[in-house]
């Protein structure tokens, strides 16, 4: 795997802390922002399997996903803007746990990322989660290519309006055929 050398601003405990608290959405515009400013990526990478580290999505969403008839998302990278980020996810979440697997923080250029994994992770249906920071999952997911969009946080904040509006028009419909 390809590293980069970039210099990131000490983050204290507060901000990591801070940054826990903030909603889905505006963890995934700041995470999607920053990573094309920087030109980096920032993940875990699994030492034992020497490949990125892979998170299965939990079971029961997944089920209830399948059973509502969605696309469901089965496997997701994490990723994040901030080597510090990964570090707070590594140790809040995996680091002493029986059965975690032994991760290094990886820094991956945005250009290597979008050449030569975006097809890859495609065709495995792997989806990125944007800086998951707690062991919940409240997080977002992207499809790999968001970083195909020279601004890849206003591409993911236009496809969730677009998912919204869409599901207020089925409730919309749903409502008025009960009635």
């Amino acid at each position: 795997m390809t590293t980069t050398n970039i210099d990131f601003p000490e983050l204290s405990e507060q901000q990591l802390e801070a940054l826990v608290k903030l909603n889905p959405e505006y963890r995934q515009f700041t995470c999607l922002k920053q990573c094309q400013e920087q030109g980096v990526i920032v993940l875990l990478h699994n030492i034992t399997d020497d490949f990125p580290l892979v998170i299965q999505a939990p079971e029961q969403e997944d089920a209830e996903s399948k059973a509502e008839g969605e696309d469901t998302i089965e496997d997701f990278i994490p990723i994040w803007s901030h080597p510090q980020q990964a570090q707070y996810f590594l140790k809040h979440n995996l680091e002493g746990k029986a059965g975690a697997p032994q991760c290094e923080i990886k820094l991956l250029p945005l250009e290597v990322f979008k050449a030569q994994w975006i097809g890859i992770l495609e065709q495995a249906n792997i989806h990125l989660a944007l800086m998951p920071l707690s062991a919940d999952d409240d997080f977002a997911f992207v499809a790999p290519d968001i970083f195909r969009n020279e601004d890849a946080a206003k591409a993911a904040a236009e496809a969730s309006a677009k998912e919204a509006s869409a599901d207020l028009i089925a409730a919309t419909k749903e409502a008025s055929q009960q009635k």
